[in-house]
């Protein structure tokens, strides 16, 4: 029974938008960390799917120009390899498919 109430608590944790803001400016601070530039995100929570969606992303480069803005993003990881791998690789290989959309 916990097996089950952990990923569903989770899961209607990250759709409460307090969370989801804490969530967004946590991504946002690490990425911008990361890439030593200044990155925004709006929202950010899980679907069932196990995709991830963003919204209001907007993307700064080092000299603080808008390399992006995007309304709407939706990552999705598909595993690959898992029944079958790959001669050149060790592990499981991931696909990471990114769609956007227009607000």
């Amino acid at each position: 029974m916990a097996i089950l109430a952990i990923p569903v608590s989770l899961y209607t944790g990250s759709r409460d938008p307090y969370i989801q803001t804490f969530m967004a400016r946590s991504a946002a601070g690490y990425l911008s960390k990361k890439l030593g530039s200044t990155i925004t995100i709006g929202a950010f929570y899980f679907n069932l799917d196990l995709s991830l969606t963003l919204k209001q992303v907007v993307v700064f480069d080092k000299h603080n120009r808008q390399l992006m803005s995007v309304g709407y993003m939706k990552v999705r990881l598909e595993d690959y390899g898992l029944k079958k791998k790959p001669e050149y690789t060790t592990g499981r290989t991931r696909k990471c498919i990114v769609s956007t959309g227009l607000l």
